[in-house]
């Protein structure tokens, strides 16, 4: 990240900064007209307490009328119900760095109860040697209804709701839920004449 920082201008430096802690603790002291949290951050919330110190957290450091963005994928029961003893999606790749020919295949495992997935994506050469490395990630999933009460409770007015980064609205068959949420009692702010 903080290469990334160096590559811009003297004017956007002096504007960012890199801060790491746990987000559900973060106390910055400062408040900002927008804040996201992207690339389904959210879905390591794991319980209604974890969500909760979050979306307080954020509360805290949004400005009168700012605005909360974030994506979750939307559950697709389908694939969350998948036979966990077999290897899904099977799909081949180059290797970005040696441009080998890799195979990555996941093994899903969704607990119902508490609408975690558990998936292992294994990584192996085309030509069978090496070792597989198996990259193991975890993700609470969100249905709609439920993630509008969960906003809705903790101070949040869903504004809007997509169903794809390009902005088309949320249908049955949409892979992301991407929310736009302003906490009550705070308008947005007038545009500027």
């Amino acid at each position: 990240m903080r290469g990334r920082l160096a590559r811009l201008s003297a004017d956007a430096r002096a504007r960012a900064a890199v801060e790491r802690g746990d987000f559900r603790e973060l106390g910055l002291g400062r408040r900002f007209p927008l804040v996201v949290c992207p690339f389904n951050a959210f879905m390591h919330l794991y319980t209604r307490a974890d969500v909760e110190r979050f979306l307080a957290t954020v509360r805290a450091h949004l400005a009168p009328g700012g605005l909360f963005v974030f994506d979750v994928m939307n559950p697709d029961l389908r694939w969350l119900s998948r036979d966990p003893t077999r290897r899904w999606a099977r799909t081949r790749f180059r290797h970005p760095t040696t441009g080998e020919l890799m195979y990555c295949s996941t093994v899903i495992n969704y607990d119902a109860a508490l609408q975690i997935c558990f998936m292992d994506n294994r990584y192996e050469r085309a030509d069978g040697r090496g070792r597989a490395r198996i990259v193991r990630l975890t993700h609470r999933y969100f249905f709609p209804l439920e993630l509008e009460a969960l906003l809705h409770y903790n101070g949040f007015r869903l504004e809007r709701r997509d169903g794809e980064f390009d902005g088309s609205p949320l249908e049955p068959s949409s892979e992301e839920q991407i929310c736009h949420c302003r906490a009550y009692g705070q308008t947005p702010p007038t545009a500027k004449r």
